[in-house]
């Protein structure tokens, strides 16, 4: 049962479910648990979100989402997401970012 819910089943799944939303497009991650979506054409279509930044805030303050800006880490555009959770919290997570694009 637990082969079920592996890093790799999650980071596959993940990146299926990411690269279906509008405006997202993800590659698959090496190694890790987290992966970095670029959210540039997301970005645009949200009137007062200019940046990585301000999506990361609007995610989490108009849709009870939690990601890092990529910018922190060199990708501006992009977020940083983990998988590192129960497959449930992920679907819950990525159908809220579905709804605020």
């Amino acid at each position: 049962h637990r082969d079920l819910h592996s890093f790799p089943t999650r980071r596959s799944s993940d990146l299926a479910e990411l690269n279906k939303l509008p405006g997202i497009d993800c590659f698959l991650p090496q190694g890790t648990f987290y992966c970095f979506p670029n959210c540039n054409a997301a970005i645009e279509g949200i009137d007062g979100v200019n940046d990585d930044v301000e999506f990361s805030q609007f995610l989490l303050e108009k849709h009870h989402v939690a990601v890092v800006p990529g910018s922190a880490f060199g990708l501006t555009g992009h977020v940083r997401i983990s998988f590192a959770t129960d497959i449930e919290t992920i679907k819950t997570a990525l159908s809220r970012i579905g709804k605020a694009l």
